[in-house]
């Protein structure tokens, strides 16, 4: 389809992987295109480095496979905190996450003033449509 394909070739977009042994999925965002960040959560699976892919981490632990083809941008923003925004809201509408700052907010309940807290942690609110 047209539109899918004009959104993964757009960049500062917050996308969605879903896992291919169970139903959990990864939310993520960047400021380039999400075949270049999938490109890299591959590479990190496949040279076994999990600290640099919550996804390659799932994968590696759970012994689980990935749906690749599956990955899917869910909103377009081009700046970073609206992105930010937008990938907590989406994290936290999904039941069953790889996200690793999913573990950080719900043991978290109070500010820190560490880097991983995310945008929701700051504001307290969902962003507005």
């Amino acid at each position: 389809m047209i539109v899918v394909y004009l959104l993964e070739q757009r960049t500062g977009v917050v996308y969605r992987i879903p896992c291919g042994t169970f139903h959990k999925v990864y939310v993520g965002q960047t400021s380039r295109t999400l075949k270049h960040r999938l490109a890299e959560h591959r590479r990190a699976l496949r040279s076994g480095e999990a600290a640099l892919s919550a996804v390659a981490e799932h994968a590696i632990k759970e012994d689980h496979t990935i749906k690749w083809d599956d990955a899917e941008v869910v909103n377009h923003a081009p700046r970073y905190w609206q992105r930010c925004a937008l990938e907590a809201w989406h994290i936290r509408s999904e039941k069953e996450k790889m996200n690793r700052d999913e573990v950080h907010s719900q043991q978290h309940t109070t500010h820190s003033s560490t880097s991983h807290n995310h945008p929701l942690d700051y504001y307290g609110r969902y962003p507005s449509a």
